[in-house]
């Protein structure tokens, strides 16, 4: 995973960055933060010491594109770009209209589209242009919240964590949640928060998390079986799928992972500067940071994000539109919201890039229509539709910690350029391939950016 900015410092100075600046009529040049959609039930600053873990593991959902008939009932929106305009309007206006998936929960936007500020996966909606029944998807996607009573068991695994840690939390809650991209991808989120006791040895912890075996450990999610995080992830995807889709696959899975680790409260920067320091010495590939004011710390190794940001927060609480009591919460909130969106496209999409190049390749079967084509053509757009320079340089940065580099970008373009032969229409294709060069430079600019000549 890759941030847009390379400091926080800059990136609270300087929010125009990422989320924009107040106009004349809206009351100054001040910069404030996006961050009216989250609660306001939190009344204070949030400074105890905890552990926000979210893992993300992504899967197949090519249905829509080229399985539609498959796809049961109500959610056969999914694959017609106008009636997937009309739900996202409907049930934007009214959780009532919100799909239910039995055993499991609650089809929705991502976000509702209309929450003051909430603007990142507003371009990504089926909006601007007219869509029709040939049109592709873009990477918007649709999260199912669990029922509560299909939540995990916490008190095991509380347990279990306790053992991993080697320490006694204060509390501990987790949940999951499921996006489906129409595109052809979906991901399970696990999302797990721990409170730590007010004395703790941060360094032992850190270098727990580094390590990363925990996230294969056998008994971490349920002490009945021998299951993993990526099991347990394969049995609810496909648990979910069986709700959509009469369509089956023998293998779901796509490669690779996100961990995106949060650290909080009052904590050394310092000491934990100096801890990823030394692991980084001994890791001289895949992993840098991406920032250089000491007060923050955005961290990246491998399938790894760590991010402690909180020590550089209470700076700005001056500011006239930043000044309010549940500051840091909804901060550290807000930027962590971004910071997966862009890593879980980059993962997504890197995937999908693969998968419609072997479509193209012929290696998936004969196309039946073009829906394919026009959704890859959105994929390869994704940048267009990033509203700031900072999450296009994320993003590119993304795609090639996933392997999308300049030798893949030229692979799919003599890919495309085979294939435009044999369809009637040739203008889809010369529109992916007018993007694709755009893309291979953004992506050498973003790694030149943080000092890397290729990725691995």
């Amino acid at each position: 995973m890759v941030i847009p900015v390379v400091s926080v410092k800059g990136y609270y100075y300087s929010v125009v960055f990422l989320f924009g600046e107040r106009t004349a009529e809206q009351g100054g040049p001040f910069p404030f933060l996006y961050c009216s959609c989250f609660p306001n039930n939190i009344n204070t600053m949030s400074t105890e010491k905890g552990i926000y873990i979210r893992l993300v593991k992504g899967f197949k959902f090519t249905e829509p594109v080229f399985y539609p008939e498959s796809l049961k009932g109500n959610l056969r929106f999914l694959s017609n770009s106008q009636d997937m305009k009309k739900k996202i309007s409907l049930m934007g206006k009214s959780k009532y209209s919100w799909e239910v998936i039995k055993n499991y929960g609650c089809l929705k936007p991502i976000r509702n589209p209309w929450i003051k500020y909430d603007q990142f996966w507003e371009p990504f909606q089926h909006s601007e242009l007219p869509e029709t029944k040939e049109s592709g998807f873009r990477m918007y996607p649709f999260q199912i919240i669990p029922f509560p009573s299909e939540q995990i068991e916490t008190h095991i695994q509380k347990k279990l964590f306790e053992n991993i840690f080697n320490i006694k939390f204060q509390s501990f809650y987790s949940q999951y949640q499921i996006r489906l991209y129409p595109s052809g991808t979906g991901t399970v989120h696990l999302i797990i928060h721990l409170k730590l006791p007010p004395v703790t040895n941060i360094n032992n912890i850190l270098n727990i998390i580094l390590k990363g075996k925990w996230i294969n450990s056998p008994f971490l999610l349920m002490s009945s079986s021998s299951m993993n995080f990526f099991g347990w992830a394969e049995n609810i995807y496909n648990g979910v799928l069986k709700q959509i889709s009469e369509h089956r696959e023998e293998k779901n899975e796509i490669p690779g992972y996100i961990t995106l680790i949060n650290l909080q409260g009052d904590f050394s920067t310092t000491k934990i500067r100096k801890t990823l320091e030394n692991f980084q010495a001994r890791k001289k590939r895949n992993s840098i940071f991406l920032e250089k004011d000491k007060d923050d710390i955005i961290y990246l190794y491998k399938n790894l994000l760590f991010l402690y940001i909180d020590s550089a927060l209470p700076k700005f609480r001056e500011w006239r539109y930043l000044e309010r009591p549940n500051f840091i919460l909804h901060s550290r909130r807000c930027f962590r919201g971004q910071l997966l969106n862009i890593a879980e496209l980059g993962y997504c999409s890197a995937y999908l890039l693969r998968f419609y190049n072997n479509v193209a390749q012929g290696l998936f079967g004969e196309p039946r229509d073009s829906k394919w084509i026009s959704t890859l053509e959105k994929i390869v757009y994704i940048p267009s539709y990033l509203k700031r320079e900072q999450w296009k340089r994320a993003y590119a940065c993304e795609l090639c910690r996933q392997g999308i580099d300049e030798d893949f970008i030229n692979t799919l373009r003599n890919s495309l350029e085979r294939l435009k032969f044999s369809y009637p229409s040739k203008s889809q294709f010369e529109k992916i391939l007018s993007k694709l060069m755009p893309l291979s430079v953004l992506i050498q600019v973003a790694l030149k950016m943080y000092g890397l000549s290729k990725w691995g």
